[in-house]
């Protein structure tokens, strides 16, 4: 890990917001390119995860507000690009809610151990 990345990463004080939306932004970019060769191979279940890896990186250094926000996006990208219909919002109640139930618990679970690494000056 390059030297100049760590003292932001322990530093008290999380980035500025702004930082975290723009990175959310661009993890969930990522995760869906990552994602379109692996449609035909994998069951669709099994994709979502994917998507917890932006939700929990976000969620490690931002507040809880912005980790909701990552995985209500994050839930809403894997809905209408990767899951049938393609390209349209399509909610089935059983699969698309415990999708984002556990995308928000999970991110407000790594908030909270996240600010209690940081007070205590450790890294989690």
């Amino acid at each position: 890990m390059s030297t100049n990345l760590v003292p932001l990463l322990l530093r008290p004080k999380p980035p500025p917001p702004w930082l975290g939306v723009v990175v959310a932004v661009a993890l969930i970019a990522a995760e869906t390119l990552v994602l379109f060769p692996l449609r035909a191979n994998s069951p669709t279940a099994a994709t979502a995860v994917v998507y917890l890896c932006g939700v929990l990186a976000v969620s490690m250094v931002w507040k809880p507000w912005l980790s909701v926000l990552t995985a209500v996006a994050s839930a809403l990208a894997f809905n209408y690009f990767h899951v049938p219909p393609f390209r349209a919002f399509e909610f089935t109640a059983g699969r698309d809610l415990l999708t984002v139930v556990v995308f928000i618990a999970a991110g407000l679970a790594t908030s909270r151990l996240g600010r209690v690494s940081w007070i205590f000056g450790e890294v989690a």
